[in-house]
């Protein structure tokens, strides 16, 4: 347990060292820097449309009260100066008339100004104060009784942007609150779709900690990526309890296997010790026993290197008509000391490239299944071989009870046996799990046909060979 909890605390320290920042913490890092870019370009763009805004106000109203100001001056005539009704200082705006000779002939002037510019009356110019203050002067020509004068306005830029400033303040004050309420929204909507990806986390260093493989990440409601993610990780850990499973069933049948011969030469070697009339006997049975637990490794390891790939064929040109016909002669007596008839209908002159001796045991395995559980006495055992498009179709069927449908699925599993085969006692459940990986290394396809299928009524099994055909 001490192991177990250093290694916890050591996996912890690591993932804590790789990562300090979680993904939920980076994409809101990451979202609301981008706000805060964007609402500092949008500032910068209000500022700029502010500015804009407030000159172009300006300029308006100082041409707006320069206009009323000309009309009022010019229907009064030479006696607008005695004319109270006219205001010099109007609409914080400075009025100020001028003869052709730019001398001020009457009016008001803002005062911090040192110079005042010259009459242009082709444009609005802008003036600063001595305090830094920006002044907007628009010059105009006016008649005054035949006569031609200047008039001039001028309208501190100030007073315009008091009347835009709350509008400014809003905007600068609502900004902060908008990022932060972005902010934490963009925190939450992570973190709820993440959520997924932690129960992931959570889950695996479970099933990690205690080893069990019955655990599942429970899925969400949304079918996204997340939600494709848990039910893939699922499928896997169905996939990896299964696999153990069946790795422990198939360690403790193999020591159930070996345990009967390993008992029976265990004993006859003590019988043998303490009869030596009884030696000969039992050096007999324990070779026979010690050629079985040969065969049985034998089988295991092969299997074994099919699953991991390593199983290797020697591909050659195989004549699978005259292969096919040596098997039905070789199996010919086992099958009539069974009572069975043993029958062969194969197409001559069938040749493929393949491996002859994978070819002939997976043939041997399916004959001697067929002796095993076909009908006693008087049954019969049809094997055929024929052609089939580009490739060779192998046969071995008998007239027996068949194979359950319970047992359809895992006759193919090792160590597997129908009721029959467990009652009878003589099988060790590997024959078909040979055919299986063989068929694999082969890259063929064998297959228990169904039972409409079947030639004889029994079960039937099929070999599909793949490759060049000859």
């Amino acid at each position: 347990m001490k192991v177990k909890s250093e290694a916890s605390e050591n996996r912890i320290e690591k993932k804590g060292i790789r990562s300090r920042i979680s993904i939920t913490a980076k994409i809101t890092i990451w979202y609301t820097l981008f706000l805060v870019i964007i609402a500092l370009m949008l500032t910068l763009v209000l500022v700029r449309v502010h500015d804009e805004r407030i000159k172009t106000a300006a300029e308006n109203k100082l041409v707006k009260v320069v206009e009323e100001v000309s009309h009022s001056i010019e229907d009064d005539g030479e006696d607008f100066i005695l004319d109270k009704k006219i205001k010099f200082y109007y609409k914080d705006t400075y009025i100020s008339v001028y003869d052709l000779d730019g001398e001020l002939y009457t009016g008001r002037r803002p005062r911090g100004i040192d110079v005042f510019p010259k009459i242009n009356i082709d444009e609005i110019q802008a003036i600063e104060d001595s305090a830094g203050g920006e002044w907007f002067c628009y010059d105009n020509v006016i008649d005054v009784d035949g006569k031609d004068m200047y008039i001039r306005g001028m309208l501190n830029s100030i007073t315009e942007t008091d009347n835009h400033l709350f509008a400014m303040s809003l905007v600068t004050g609502i900004l902060p609150i908008v990022l932060i309420l972005a902010a934490l929204g963009g925190y939450l909507i992570t973190r709820g779709a993440f959520a997924p990806v932690r129960e992931i986390i959570r889950t695996t260093e479970e099933i990690s900690e205690d080893g069990d493989l019955s655990r599942r990440i429970p899925l969400g409601k949304s079918r996204d990526e997340i939600y494709e993610l848990s039910e893939s990780f699922n499928e896997m850990f169905d996939r990896v309890e299964e696999l153990v499973g069946r790795e422990k069933q198939f360690t403790a049948d193999v020591s159930h296997e070996l345990r009967t011969p390993l008992a029976v030469i265990q004993s006859q070697s003590e019988f043998a010790m303490e009869d030596e009339t009884y030696a000969a006997k039992a050096v007999g049975i324990i070779n026979q026993e010690s050629r079985k637990m040969s065969e049985l490794i034998s089988n295991l390891l092969m299997i074994a290197r099919s699953d991991a790939g390593r199983m290797e064929p020697e591909i050659e040109n195989v004549n699978v008509s005259e292969l096919m016909h040596e098997i039905v002669e070789i199996k010919k007596a086992a099958a009539e000391e069974a009572g069975q008839n043993i029958e062969a209908k194969i197409e001559e002159g069938i040749s493929i490239e393949t491996d002859e001796d994978m070819l002939a045991r997976i043939i041997i395995n399916l004959v001697d299944n067929a002796i095993k559980y076909g009908k006693r006495p008087g049954g019969r055992i049809l094997v055929s071989a024929y052609t089939r498009g580009d490739g060779v179709v192998c046969r071995v069927s008998d007239d027996g009870d068949g194979i359950g449908a319970k047992d359809r699925e895992r006759i193919w599993e090792r160590f597997y046996r129908t009721d029959g085969a467990r009652t009878s006692g003589d099988s060790t459940g590997l024959g078909l799990a040979i055919v299986g990986a063989l068929a694999k290394a082969l890259d063929a396809e064998a297959e228990l046909l169904e039972d409409d299928k079947s030639e004889l009524g029994g079960a039937s099994f099929e070999l599909r060979l793949k490759g060049n055909r000859k």
